[in-house]
């Protein structure tokens, strides 16, 4: 599937990271959705868009964790995909079998992760 039809939901409370990593997929060719929190990206998950693949940061601020958000999205959309960003080495034993980028990351790992996600 070419970068154009995909599109990637980010979710990272770090305005800087949101930024950037938004930008450089953009550029790219892929559509993207930004949110700051886990409640922001599950606000988004519930709206009639299209959402191929999920990229959230494990350690999320607020009321709602990432893994919760992950959770509802699976149950709202059953093939949405997911890829999981840390930056901390051990995150790798709490989300066993989850597609995980440690930070810091290339853009071109997250591309080959997404790619490998949609595969």
């Amino acid at each position: 599937m070419p970068s154009n039809e995909i599109t990637v939901l980010i979710v990272e409370d770090n305005p800087d990271l949101l930024s950037v990593v938004s930008y450089a997929l953009e550029t790219d060719g892929y559509k993207v959705y930004k949110a700051r929190n886990a409640s922001e990206g599950l606000d988004i998950v519930n709206l009639d868009v299209r959402i191929d693949v999920i990229f959230t940061d494990v350690m999320m601020p607020g009321t709602l964790s990432s893994i919760e958000m992950v959770n509802a999205a699976k149950i709202l959309r059953p093939n949405i995909k997911f890829i999981f960003t840390s930056g901390f080495s051990n995150t790798s034993e709490i989300l066993v079998g989850a597609p995980i980028l440690l930070k810091p990351f290339q853009i071109s790992q997250l591309e080959e992760a997404i790619k490998n996600a949609l595969s």
